[in-house]
């Protein structure tokens, strides 16, 4: 069987319906483990039909950031899960990756979305164009967040056998990068266009130990029935 990879997004937030940049809101929550927003309504929903699309797949490992809004997801994921919660009662929690958080987006944190543009148009512009030369103001540099996001899919992925099914919930950011380390993709032209709604989720699929990956479904949302952002 081939090792698989589930690289899903967290449902929705207060923030991302405001439009409201989180990054990583090292707030924390009410959850002393965790950092940020909670899910909103929508989102709890969001992260229950997740759930239940992903309920007969027999995940071996469950990683999440620490931000609140992926570590509840992938707990009501696993919570529908039937191996998960047939084997374990629904006792084991996701092992908490920091690697996984979204990158440190510095002053922009807690802005709306609109106001970055306007107040920052140079530094903005240089974000949809050139990434790869971009650095958050007092944040983290894209460089840095693609190696942090790629050291930690790698030790993920260290030492798992072919026929396991990995779980990860993480931010529409990281799991672009996670894409462009694990295919070498180019930064500059990939890390807009590979967009990821919430709770949709994408399969990175090895179908031999010594095979290259493919994108078996990227950025799936049929099981939402369009409520996503």
């Amino acid at each position: 069987m081939p090792r698989r990879l589930y690289l899903v997004r967290h449902g929705e937030t207060e923030s991302n319906r405001l439009k409201i940049i989180q990054g990583q809101n090292k707030r924390q929550s009410s959850n002393l483990d965790t950092y940020g927003d909670p899910l909103n309504f929508n989102g709890v929903k969001q992260a229950i039909l997740l759930g239940k699309a992903l309920a007969n797949i027999n995940f071996q490992f469950t990683y999440t950031s620490p931000s609140a809004r992926a570590f509840n997801t992938a707990k009501i994921v696993l919570f529908h899960n039937y191996y998960w919660y047939e084997t374990f009662v629904g006792k084991i929690l996701p092992k908490i990756e920091d690697g996984l958080l979204e990158v440190d987006q510095g002053l922009f944190e807690g802005m709306r979305a609109d106001e970055i543009p306007a107040q920052y148009p140079a530094l903005y512009e240089l974000y949809r164009t050139e990434p790869s030369q971009f650095a958050f103001p007092q944040g983290e540099s894209m460089i840095e967040f693609k190696e942090r996001i790629g050291q930690t899919i790698d030790q993920i992925l260290q030492n798992k056998f072919s026929e396991e099914n990995i779980l990860v919930a993480s931010h529409g950011g990281a799991i672009a990068m996670a894409f462009i380390h694990i295919f070498g993709l180019d930064m500059n032209r990939m890390y807009h266009a590979i967009r990821h709604h919430n709770c949709a989720y994408s399969i990175i699929e090895w179908p031999s130990p010594n095979s290259s990956p493919r994108i078996e479904c990227l950025n799936n949302t049929s099981h939402l029935y369009g409520i996503y952002l």
